[in-house]
């Protein structure tokens, strides 16, 4: 590595390991594993430095390859818990599957919403009410009430990056 790349290198690792490291924590339970993901984040940073030199978006490279390896790495531990370890040996954390993990966190959100946003979302996304069904609840038309829910989202979607770092609404699939 050239004196250029090394002094990039180290500024990166100043400006960058503080919001990757408190992303990783938020998103991730185990403070050791987190520690490995962060490892493997700088390790690829460091084996790429020459694209990222002239990258236009370096930061942006980054937290992406950031949230991707985090991903990647909790779903290989999660695949491990469910096929290697004895249900009794697992953690509480590795008896539910995710989509039980996900309204819980979509529960904890709610708490977190206005009376009229929680109730649009939970009736959407919970409860599987179809967007008809609601805005006859409502009284209001159809598009009328999208665009209620698309506000209740916006402003959900504002508290997830603010508390959590992520978006639930967008990895939450409905169920009909």
């Amino acid at each position: 590595m050239n004196k250029k790349n090394e002094e990039f290198f180290n500024q990166i690792l100043l400006e960058m390991s503080a919001p990757v490291e408190t992303m990783i924590k938020r998103l991730c339970r185990d403070p050791g594993l987190a520690e490995d993901i962060m490892q493997d984040i700088f390790l690829e940073i460091y084996k790429n430095i020459a694209k990222l030199a002239v990258h236009e978006n370096y930061k942006g490279w980054i937290i992406l390859t950031a949230k991707n390896k985090l991903q990647k790495r909790l779903m290989t531990e999660q695949n491990y818990y469910q096929r290697f370890v004895p249900i009794e040996e697992a953690g509480e954390e590795h008896l539910y599957d995710n989509s039980v993990r996900e309204e819980q966190d979509m529960k904890e959100l709610l708490g977190m919403l206005s009376d009229e946003d929680a109730r649009l979302l939970r009736g959407y996304y919970l409860d599987g009410y179809s967007s008809v069904q609601l805005a006859g609840s409502l009284h209001i038309s159809e598009p009328a009430f999208r665009m209620k829910l698309f506000r209740a989202r916006k402003r959900a979607q504002k508290i997830l990056e603010k508390e959590f770092g992520s978006s639930l609404l967008y990895r939450l699939k409905r169920q009909n």
